[in-house]
């Protein structure tokens, strides 16, 4: 027997609803395995990063130390006793930032390396699709940004720190502080940067 006009009209919009179903599906699965991946990455950064810190602040903690501590005439001024405490402290500090600044640079260079693989991934399998790369790119944009954040938790950490050492040593810290945060933030838009080129780089492929 013949399929009526409107049994056939409700068929083809039946198939249809169930075509954009499974479209939200496939949707919602690849959401789901984006955040779990972005949860697992941050997850990662955190743990490694703190590990990171704690040592850092562990040395500092060291220049706390009787063997540590700097020891001048008493005969010389409050002033010049605070300066050379400083000589110290700025030293250490300066060893730690660049420990630090070293650890950022290679967050970024691994981040950076593991949008390269799955990039040429997808490039030698031949899914290279708008979606696959539109996929890879907001994966590697949401993780570089996790990655600043946590950058940004190490950094203060640190500073915090700093601050806690100098005001025990009776040392204004604001203008010694500024200067770290100038360098820090000079480093964070050198690491954007870096991101930024190779990931264009990497599209254009």
């Amino acid at each position: 027997m013949a399929m009526s006009k409107r049994a056939k009209t409700n068929l083809i919009g039946i198939g249809a609803l169930l075509i954009v179903s499974m479209g939200l599906i496939a949707a919602l699965y690849l959401n789901l395995q984006n955040s779990e991946d972005q949860k697992k990455y941050e997850a990662q950064i955190k743990q490694e990063s703190q590990d990171f810190t704690d040592k850092l602040i562990s040395q500092l903690d060291k220049i706390d130390a009787p063997a540590q501590k700097v020891e001048v005439p008493a005969s010389i001024s409050n002033d010049a006793k605070k300066q050379q405490v400083l000589k110290t402290l700025t030293a250490a500090y300066n060893i730690v930032l660049n420990e630090q600044k070293a650890n950022a640079i290679g967050m970024a260079s691994s981040l950076v390396s593991q949008a390269k693989d799955e990039w040429a991934a997808i490039l030698s399998s031949g899914n290279a699709t708008l979606a696959n790369k539109g996929k890879i790119t907001s994966e590697y944009m949401a993780k570089a940004q996790a990655m600043e954040v946590q950058m940004d938790t190490n950094f203060n950490a640190l500073i915090s720190k700093m601050k806690e050492q100098l005001a025990a040593e009776g040392i204004d810290s604001a203008s010694i502080i500024a200067q770290y945060k100038a360098e820090y933030q000079k480093l964070k838009e050198e690491n954007r940067s870096e991101l930024m080129t190779k990931a264009l780089a990497a599209i254009k492929q």
